[in-house]
Formats: structure tokens, sequence, C-alpha cells
């Protein structure tokens, strides 16, 4: 895969013995722990990989075949919804505020908890935390996305201007990040300074087609 040349830290030629990458991934739904499940599923077991999210453990010890570090921390809400269809803004708006007041803390807490592992990337999907925790530890940002919530809120706009505040701060972060890895079928992509397209990123497999036949 294309991407992991980018991410994976390197020191003459060879990668870092312990060196850790750390994945801040929303648990809005399961979208975007799959697709982090596939990066990481090609990243070489001599780098440590740390998933921190409030997302299950189960779906990633179901999906991954390598080791990984798992803690669980709800850094990136998405949006509030009590089913599949309905929204809820106000306790979107209210719940990111609240997070956005705790990211610099979060972001302190983090670098110290990081700083005894040899951290070389954190990378983002797509939450903003994963840019200010690699700015406190003073490694690359990555993040790998099709939009950034800074869009997704804009049409909450007129309903509650106030969440224009909501979107102007993650922006703020957005453009902070030392790289984009740009998946298709994406949305407007402009808080972020510096863009890489790259291939469409779905979870494979590890069944054969007569297993998954027998399965079902």
């Amino acid at each position: 895969m294309g991407i992991i040349s980018d991410i994976l830290p390197q020191r003459k030629g060879k990668y870092t013995i312990m060196a850790r990458i750390c994945f801040y991934i929303s648990s809005h739904g399961f979208g975007h722990a799959t697709r982090e499940i596939e990066v990481i599923s090609q990243i070489p077991p001599a780098i440590d990989v740390e998933i921190i999210t409030a997302g299950p453990r189960w779906l990633f010890e179901k999906s991954l075949v390598r080791p990984f570090d798992y803690t669980e921390f709800n850094h990136d809400c998405g949006i509030i919804q009590p089913d599949s269809f309905t929204q809820n803004l106000p306790a979107t708006y209210a719940r990111w505020c609240a997070l956005l007041d705790q990211y610099p803390q979060f972001a302190e807490d983090e670098a110290a908890r990081l700083r005894s592992h040899d951290v070389r990337a954190v990378v983002g999907d797509i939450s903003p935390l994963a840019i200010a925790v690699a700015a406190r530890l003073g490694v690359p940002s990555y993040l790998v996305a099709n939009f950034g919530w800074d869009w997704i809120f804009q049409v909450f706009v007129e309903e509650m201007p106030a969440m224009q505040s909501v979107i102007d701060r993650i922006a703020e972060y957005y453009h902070q990040t030392d790289c984009l890895l740009q998946t298709p079928l994406s949305g407007p992509m402009t808080a972020f300074p510096h863009v890489q397209p790259v291939p469409l990123i779905v979870r494979r497999s590890h069944k054969t087609r007569d297993e998954a036949r027998r399965g079902f």
C-alpha cells in the first residue's frame, strides 16, 4: 500500500526498533475504524501500533492479525445520533464545545503518557486531537480521510449559527496537519495545507470465497 512508506518511520534505511505509530480514530460508526484496520494491517510487526479510540476493542481484535495496543478514549464523537437517521444537533454542538475546550489538556496528557515510547508519527481518522498530540510530541501528523468534520458540520450552520465556531476551531487543527492522505469520493478538504491523494482503502477479508459462502 503506497501510503505506508509515508507513515513508517525509518532510520538509516531500517525500521527503528520498537518505534510506535499512534492512531486516533473517531468512534462515530465503524467506518473510520475499518479503514484504519486496513492501514494498520500493512504496517510491519516490528513497528508498535497503539489504537486510541472509543470504538469497540472487539472490532480490532476480530479484524487485525498483528499485535496492537488499545487505549479507550472518546476524543471524537462525530455527530450525536439516537439512531441511524436522526441527528441531535444541540447535543453534538455541546459535546464538541466540551471536547475542544479540553483538547489542550488532552494533548498535554497524551504527550506525557507517550513520551516513554518512541512515537514517530500520529495518524488521525478523522480526529483533530491527533494533530494536537503530534504537535506536542514534535512528530509528523497524518490524517486519512475523505471528509473533515468542518465540512460535515457546515450543513448545520443555518439551523444553529453557533456551530460555525466549532467548525472554525476544528479547521484550525486540520490546518496544522503535516499531510492529509485523501481517499476518493471526498468532500472539500480546503482546511488541509498538504494533500496527497491515495487509492480507496477498504478492509480485506481473511476468508476464502468458499469459507465466506459456508459462513452465510
